[in-house]
């Protein structure tokens, strides 16, 4: 299973090497040796046993409306699921953001992912052991610090297909991985940012791999597949460690491939014979519903899921759009915008964002106040990518070949307040 975020950045680094970047951010130095107080691991008794359960999951299979979207056609108000479903065309995105653009410059090195809070952006580098920690109001001559490395001798962090690296609540989730010829372990790791204990979630078991992972702070959820690929989704709750599993998949034609879990709740995609399902479970009560199928043959790359909203990229490989389902309204949307242009969909409370093409620009989306804005213009031979959202902040990683060295990569991390 090759994920649609592996695809990008294969395909993203051929056309970067062929570009030179223009722009030049003064470097600032990284301390490999100064870290957070030395991190107590905390072995969570459900990894072993589970001290408790949640109640049995039941779906309720009710009749599921599919989606066979015509992209030339518009309306102009959301469509119910249960009618004909028809894009709705949200207005170009053009006004700018006037708020400062700040950025730390990391030659020779290609951030893979991003994450923030009121005080520090993190991130993680592809290839790379270490997971780092930068202040917001450091001054320009700050450090960025380690704050935890790989578990394993020959070990990375976000390796793909893992989607994020989440801070959510007091936690920071990210995957781990041994990259050895003879070896696919891993590991799924929590560090409570508040009292710096880390809790190491789940790890290898066999031949299974990980593929998805997802927390909102209270809960985190994951899938795992053997080598037959039959998948199962694990949910945990992070301060009682309670511990249970959604109904397992039973072949590679009715597998798990997505979680996200937003306010105690998670969406999750399953392939089936109904083509790609959305699932949506209740995790305190158990139940579970299936919200619709689509039988398009849409890979429904990039699921996220924030509070009253889930979104998904529609079509396959970079062609399509982005569809947007109403929690509250029971309503449906497809945001043409994203077409050709935009991948990845991100939500994060009212905001809808995408990571960028090569050579695009960056996007985003007020879904309350429909209204779009141009975060950020790109430059020649530029993938902007990696966007993290915290409250009013956004951030994203400029990635752009050396100039000196177009077989390597500078990153620019950029960060700027929302209107």
């Amino acid at each position: 299973m090759i994920s649609s975020s592996l695809k990008h950045l294969l395909i993203t680094a051929i056309v970067l090497l062929l570009s030179a970047c223009s722009s030049y951010t003064p470097e600032i130095p990284i301390s490999p040796t100064e870290k957070l107080p030395t991190l107590t691991t905390v072995q969570p008794p459900s990894i072993i046993t589970p001290i408790a359960t949640l109640p049995s999951f039941d779906v309720i299979d009710t009749a599921v409306p599919t989606l066979t979207p015509s992209l030339s056609t518009i309306s102009t108000a959301p469509v119910d699921m249960t009618s004909t479903v028809v894009p709705i065309l949200i207005p170009s995105i053009n006004i700018g953001m006037t708020s400062t653009v700040n950025s730390l410059s990391l030659p020779g090195t290609l951030v893979n992912h991003l994450a923030l809070d009121d005080k520090y952006l993190y991130w993680t580098t592809e290839g790379g052991g270490n997971l780092f920690r930068y202040a917001l109001a450091s001054s320009k001559d700050s450090y960025a610090t380690i704050i935890t490395s790989t578990q394993f001798d020959k070990g990375k962090l976000q390796m793909y297909p893992a989607p994020h690296l989440i801070r959510a609540g007091n936690w920071l989730i990210f995957d781990d991985h041994q990259i050895t010829v003879n070896s696919h372990a891993w590991a799924l790791h929590a560090i409570n940012v508040v009292n710096q204990t880390r809790q190491n979630l789940a790890q290898s078991q066999d031949s299974d791999n990980l593929y998805s992972f997802s927390s909102d702070g209270e809960w985190v959820a994951w899938i795992t597949a053997d080598l037959s690929l039959k998948s199962i989704i694990n949910v945990q709750n992070l301060q009682t460690g309670q511990h249970s599993e959604l109904p397992h998949s039973d072949s590679s034609s009715d597998a798990w491939e997505q979680v996200v879990v937003s306010a105690g709740q998670l969406a999750a995609t399953k392939l089936s014979d109904d083509g790609r399902v959305l699932y949506l479970f209740d995790l305190k009560s158990g139940q579970g519903n299936k919200l619709y199928a689509d039988k398009t043959g849409s890979d429904m790359a990039g699921l996220t899921f924030d509070g009253n909203w889930i979104a998904w990229k529609t079509g396959t490989n970079y062609q399509g759009s982005t569809a947007l389902y109403n929690l509250q309204a029971g309503k449906f949307e497809m945001v043409p915008i994203s077409a050709n242009n935009q991948i990845a969909p991100l939500l994060t409370g009212q905001w809808l964002a995408w990571d960028a093409s090569a050579d695009q620009p960056l996007l985003i989306y007020n879904l309350e106040r429909r209204q779009g804005f141009l975060v950020v213009e790109a430059q020649a031979g530029d993938n902007l990518s990696c966007v993290a959202i915290h409250a009013n902040v956004i951030a994203w990683c400029r990635v752009h070949p050396n100039s000196l060295d177009l077989s390597s990569f500078d990153s620019t991390v950029e960060w700027r307040t929302l209107p």
